[in-house]
């Protein structure tokens, strides 16, 4: 494209000092001769115009394109990505929804005991069982589950 604008330029170059000053760069034997091409070296820069705005169009175009296909891979990625945090949420229990909503809060098992009224070990199997359910082995990566679900 670089090489095509530049060869664009000196066309225009060339002409300009060809038809002002005919005697510098071609020896004209008469003005209608050289009329004739100027005429064609004009149709000439008429021509690569419109091959450049067409190569710009057909790029454009192009990109436009993959821009859309694109943004139709991120919403199928994210779509399935809310199903299967939805599919594996939907797997707990009541109780085990609410420990889950106090880890992510950031609560230690001690606080959710307090919060919901029961045992640390009760605390503990319902923990087991999330990270079971949610295929996570702490609660640093039970959290980057929520947060890359979301």
């Amino acid at each position: 494209m670089i090489l095509v604008s530049r060869y664009l330029v000196n066309i225009i170059i060339l002409s300009t000092i060809e038809f002002y000053y005919p005697e510098i760069v071609t020896p004209y034997p008469n003005r209608e001769v050289q009329i004739k091409d100027m005429t064609e070296a004009f149709i000439m820069v008429v021509f690569l115009l419109i091959y450049i705005v067409n190569s710009g169009k057909r790029l454009y175009l192009k990109e436009k394109q993959n821009t859309i296909d694109i943004i139709k891979q991120h919403r199928i990625s994210s779509e399935m990505l809310k199903n299967e945090y939805n599919n594996k949420c939907e797997q707990l229990s009541i109780r085990e929804r609410e420990v889950f909503l106090l880890i992510i809060k950031g609560k230690t098992n001690r606080e959710i005991a307090d919060e919901l009224y029961i045992e640390i070990g009760t605390v503990k199997s319902h923990i087991y069982k999330i990270y079971k359910k949610l295929g996570t082995k702490n609660r640093k990566e039970t959290i980057n589950f929520v947060i890359k679900h979301q």
